[in-house]
């Protein structure tokens, strides 16, 4: 007698999701290490910041998939509830790795990112801590720090995923539907404004391995990028609209403007610089607003120096706001371009001799300066802040409208000392006013104040 065949299980889903998001980056990003570069010759040794590279031949950049699929949880946490973040994205590991947690694999995988040739190029610039109190730079932290720039109008990245969605489609429409407003971060420097990218682009495509159209489209494409290219090219791909319409959580913006013009370019014969960076701009206004805490009796970080570094205590609260050694910071400095001006005219100085009160012998040097330019500050920051930090952001912007901080080399001389008008608070930020200003209805909508108007504004009014 023979026994009774075992009743057939049912099959898995065989149905599969590709999907394309093509990104287009905002700025410069930067994912990468730190690195010391023997000086060699008796030479001081120097700290490199490079961007991650692929092995081999050309040494393209690369973008690893990890930070975008956090990226993307996060979206998701902001757009679905938490059970339904775990049911589609799996779940999160615990604190406590030690701890027992019954864990399962997500459907969503992140295959990788791909850089288009063409529409990237990598930029090094020097950089150096400076002493907030002489205003120079310190010893032994010059750097040179690589990131990544973005050519023409995109796609910059291409971001690859891919769905097993079992029996539960729900876990692929989801997903799609939230990456219409996703707005990815891409690598470090995020308060300095590197990273910011939008979608401009969703192309996806359901197939059903168990079928045998669908199973000779997928082995006739082929692997990799190329392979996922020519899937998602088929008449069976969808494309999805995009939605990326969202508040812009700019809390200060302001238009400044350089009436005596500033250095571009420490060498004349060097590229002549075209924006400011966002570090630039939070190392100003940071160390502004130290002094203005101290000066009215406000115990902060930024006095004390440890070594040869400023000491950021990661306690007080301009460490909360603007970062430190143990979190981020909670505002963001975007990069800005530099509009208008003049062509650099070179014009030469010489050294002067502090004894006989004449030119120094071999002294003389050349200097490149450009008049008439434009730049726009902006300042965004997702959440709320220590009020009397935000009174007193806008009071070191009212100080370097009136010229006490310069921005570019050689601010002892005049150069670099900017102008404004008028400075724009927006809604997250007019809450932590006071003073007739303050009330003016609506209080949704930006409100534009003179620098008269900020000199009136007490910086440390409730903080105490």
């Amino acid at each position: 007698m023979m026994a009774p065949a075992p009743a057939a299980v049912p099959p898995a889903s065989a149905r599969r999701c590709y999907v394309r998001v093509a990104l287009a980056v905002e700025g410069q990003w930067r994912v990468g290490t730190w690195r010391v570069d023997g000086g060699g010759d008796g030479a001081e040794d120097r700290v490199l910041v490079a961007v991650s590279r692929l092995a081999g031949p050309g040494s393209a950049v690369y973008l690893p998939g990890s930070g975008l699929r956090g990226s993307l949880r996060a979206h998701l946490r902001e757009t679905l509830d938490p059970a339904r973040t775990v049911d589609v994205f799996g779940p999160e590991p615990p604190e406590d790795r030690a701890a027992s947690q019954q864990l399962s694999a997500s459907p969503w995988w992140v295959l990788g990112a791909v850089l288009p040739d063409g529409s990237w190029q990598v930029r090094a610039r020097g950089q150096s801590g400076i002493d907030r109190q002489r205003r120079a730079p310190y010893r032994r932290t010059l750097r040179t720090a690589e990131t990544v720039a973005p050519v023409g109008a995109g796609p910059h990245v291409l971001v690859y995923l891919r769905c097993d969605p079992g029996d539960n489609p729900a876990r692929v429409h989801d997903v799609l539907d939230a990456l219409a407003s996703w707005r990815p971060r891409l690598g470090a420097g995020r308060s300095t404004g590197l990273g910011r990218a939008r979608v401009m682009g969703i192309a996806h495509r359901d197939i059903d391995l168990g079928a045998r159209g669908d199973l000779l489209a997928r082995l006739a494409a082929g692997g990799g990028p190329a392979g996922l290219d020519a899937l998602l090219a088929g008449p069976d791909a969808v494309i999805r609209p995009v939605d990326q319409e969202h508040p812009d959580n700019v809390v200060v913006s302001v238009e400044f403007r350089l009436p005596d013009g500033w250095l571009p370019a420490l060498d004349p014969a060097a590229e002549p610089r075209t924006e400011i960076d966002g570090s630039t701009w939070k190392g100003l206004v940071r160390s502004r607003v130290e002094f203005i805490a101290r000066s009215v009796g406000w115990r902060v970080c930024g006095e004390t120096v440890s070594g040869n570094s400023p000491w950021q205590c990661g306690q007080c609260a301009v460490c909360a706001v603007f970062g430190s050694p143990v979190a981020g910071g909670v505002v963001e400095f975007s990069t800005t371009p530099v509009r208008g001006g003049s062509e650099p005219s070179v014009r030469l100085r010489n050294a002067i001799d502090r004894f006989t009160g004449g030119a120094r012998d071999g002294a003389l040097f050349a200097e490149s300066v450009q008049t008439g330019a434009r730049m726009r500050l902006e300042i965004r920051s997702p959440g709320d802040v220590e009020p009397w930090v935000a009174r007193a952001v806008l009071h070191a912007v009212r100080d370097l409208a009136e010229g006490l901080v310069g921005v570019g080399p050689r601010s002892g001389t005049g150069l670099g000392t900017l102008a404004a008008d008028t400075v724009t608070v927006g809604p997250v930020w007019r809450p932590h006013l006071s003073g007739p200003a303050a009330a003016q209805p609506p209080p949704a909508e930006p409100l534009v104040l003179g620098m008269a108007e900020i000199g009136a504004i007490a910086v440390l009014e409730g903080a105490m």
